[in-house]
Formats: C-alpha cells, structure tokens, sequence
C-alpha cells in the first residue's frame, strides 16, 4: 500500500488511536481466527501509479493506467456489510 502510516499499523497490529483500533482489532482477531498471517509492504507512489491516481482522485490519470478497470462500483461482501454494520465507531 502506500500509506506509510497504514503499513506500520498493520504490521504492529496496534495504535495510539481508539478509532483506528476499532477497526485493527477486528481485523486482527479474524485473521487470528482463521490462521491468516498478514504483512503489509509501504509500495511508493512512483511504483504504484494505479494506487497512486486513485488516492489523488485523478480519475481520468487511473483510467489512462487501468482502462480495464470496471466502471461501477463492485458489491461488498455481506459479511464484510455485516462487520462493519455492527461496529460502534466513537468519535475520538
């Protein structure tokens, strides 16, 4: 990913931030639960241009990138709906 940030909390799997670990922990435990070892790898901008155009919402950069990209926007999977339905986010 390229998000610095993001890339160390994943892979210490912990934050300073109440929020964010709402959403860490329940990931954290579904990979424990079914035996998923994760490790996620900082890519930069230059090397992840695809990535890169879509966090800058520019558009019409990532269709140039990716022009088989689907158009629409792709379902989410009901259990994914569901865990994050029953999350209770607090402003922190």
């Amino acid at each position: 990913m390229d998000n610095e940030a993001l890339v160390a909390v994943l892979n210490r799997q912990t934050s300073k931030s109440r929020r964010l670990m709402q959403l860490v922990r329940p990931f954290v435990l579904l990979s424990m639960r079914y035996g998923i070892v994760f490790r996620a790898v900082h890519i930069g901008s230059k090397s992840n241009a695809i990535a890169d155009s879509i966090s800058r919402q520019q558009w019409a950069r990532f269709r140039r990138l990716a022009p088989e990209a689907v158009r629409g926007p792709e379902r989410l999977p009901s259990g994914f709906l569901q865990l994050i339905s029953n999350m209770k986010l607090q402003n922190c």
